[in-house]
């Protein structure tokens, strides 16, 4: 319990201050860009917008916590679950239990990793809002792990971890690429190929609801006036909630299926 502990308040420490310096600086004034040379005219007239990449790294530490403390749920159980199972115990129940079980690890894993992300995070938002949005992030990954738990050997479980951490929070993450690449008409095919991918993206919803809160708190006009960057739009903080209840109850799903149809000789 402790060494938990000490990963989420190390893993916020470190995306705070990797994320010190991120921020949001709108465009300038029409005037004062007009006396700026030539070369910097582009710069001058576009917001400086690093919140996305806020967004990135805190899934990121979020994703790889969650991973690495889930998939010991079950993972470091696997003996207690077959003697349960040959004596009669249904899987339905067995799993339910865990899961509720881990429910206030998952609070207390959010409440660790957002007060050490706050130290050195410019957060310009309502404090409970980013927590509520790390706290749903942390269910996902812990239902992910409980789904690599079922289906990987438990001495790989941890480099496994490790990529689809990688995946879901940068290459899915709908920063780069872009989310507007991925989704837009005149994709390549390669994207519209893969794009439903993206839409089975928790990172990605959670990262769009850091992006909005944040932004809404900073006084630039053109955060209200002008398009978002990667599609994003200001109404949609709770459809990111919503869209990520729904996926962290596909994960749910697919760790159940796993548990329930994994052969117990294949385990040992």
């Amino acid at each position: 319990f402790l060494y938990d502990q000490i990963l989420h308040l190390g893993c916020g420490m470190f995306i705070s201050i990797a994320a010190s310096k991120f921020d949001y600086l709108g465009k300038q004034p029409d005037l004062l860009c007009a006396m700026t040379p030539f070369q910097l005219q582009y710069s001058c007239r576009s917001p400086t917008d690093h919140l996305a990449e806020v967004g990135v790294f805190i899934a990121l530490g979020v994703c790889f916590a969650g991973i690495s403390v889930g998939a010991m749920t079950f993972g470091n159980e696997k003996i207690v679950y077959w003697r349960e199972k040959s004596s009669g115990l249904l899987t339905l129940p067995y799993y339910v239990a865990k899961v509720i079980a881990d429910i206030p690890r998952i609070v207390l894993a959010g409440i660790m990793f957002s007060i050490s992300l706050i130290i050195f995070f410019n957060e310009r938002s309502n404090y409970f809002n980013l927590l509520f949005i790390i706290i749903m992030l942390y269910a996902v990954a812990f239902a992910m792990g409980y789904l690599l738990s079922a289906l990987i050997p438990p001495a790989r479980v941890a480099l496994v971890g490790t990529g689809c951490t990688l995946a879901w929070a940068i290459v899915f993450s709908g920063d780069a690429p872009d989310l507007a690449d991925v989704m837009s008409d005149g994709a390549s095919s390669g994207y519209k190929a893969t794009s439903w991918i993206w839409v089975i993206s928790a990172p990605r919803y959670a990262i769009k609801a850091i992006y909005l809160k944040e932004d809404q708190a900073r006084p630039w006009m053109e955060i209200q006036n002008a398009p978002l960057a990667h599609t994003y739009e200001l109404g949609q903080f709770w459809w990111c909630f919503r869209a990520m209840s729904c996926i962290l109850l596909g994960w749910h799903i697919l760790a159940f299926i796993s548990f329930k149809l994994k052969d117990r000789s294949k385990q040992r």
